[in-house]
């Protein structure tokens, strides 16, 4: 997909900070994007009931002419280069693992200097076109392999039945790979990111405060309301009643 990209505009090149719990509704967006996080920021993108998450170690592509949904679960400076290409990219958003962040962040200040100039076009291109590249090399970076286990992951996080053995399944792969090309491709075991996917979802339905403590576990996957809330606890600090209190 990157590899056809032919840049017309660069039509913005900003940092956004945002105090966690922003969420905005985007109607018809008007050009294509590409969102970065720094630090622990995070957003969540929803777009036809599917969910693209950005955060530190992911890029998002996001679509023209897209309606959408975004909350930020973490705040942060977040930032974003808007640009038009001369045919058409993509319809959907595009999760991209960075390997190193901190590239793709010093890449962006280039950028948004030569941006903020006004008559650097061509080395603006460059700079560009060369942050795309790097991009390209990482997405192929993903084996396809693991697409049918996190598509499914997504689907089924209510289950608490989820585990290796059924993703490696699904994947048609042995228990053992799956476990070994998802660490190293995402950086993390498939347990840790099924956990925090439920954390994340256990927190947007406590903020919402439209169920209980017990109904939140059923709802985010946990075999019961003790081991959901001594996950809760390990990770933010809080207990999921101290949790939905404060927001």
């Amino acid at each position: 997909m990157l590899e056809k990209l032919i840049l017309t505009e660069i039509k913005g090149a900003y940092v956004i900070p945002t105090k966690r719990g922003r969420y905005l509704e985007i109607k018809d967006r008007k050009s294509y994007g590409i969102s970065f996080c720094s630090g622990d920021g995070r957003i969540v993108y929803e777009c036809r009931g599917k969910k693209t998450v950005s955060d530190r170690y992911t890029a998002v592509i996001l679509p023209k002419g897209a309606n959408y949904e975004l909350r930020n679960e973490e705040g942060g400076d977040f930032p974003i280069i808007n640009f038009e290409t001369l045919y058409p990219l993509t319809d959907e958003f595009i999760e991209i693992p960075l390997s190193s962040p901190e590239i793709y962040l010093d890449e962006f200040a280039q950028i948004e200097r030569l941006f903020s100039v006004g008559d650097s076009t061509p080395e603006l291109f460059a700079a560009f076109y060369s942050m795309m590249a790097r991009l390209r090399k990482e997405g192929q970076g993903r084996p396809s392999v693991l697409n049918p286990a996190l598509e499914y992951i997504h689907k089924n996080i209510q289950d608490p039945e989820l585990s290796n053995d059924v993703l490696a399944k699904v994947c048609r792969v042995s228990e053992v790979y799956f476990r070994r090309i998802f660490k190293k491709t995402l950086r993390i075991s498939p347990k840790q990111y099924i956990l925090s996917l439920r954390i994340d979802k256990a927190k947007e339905l406590l903020s919402e405060g439209l169920c209980s403590v017990g109904d939140a576990a059923e709802l985010c996957g946990f075999s019961s309301p003790y081991h959901f809330s001594r996950c809760f606890k390990q990770i933010t600090g809080r207990t999921p009643t101290e949790y939905r209190s404060k927001h």
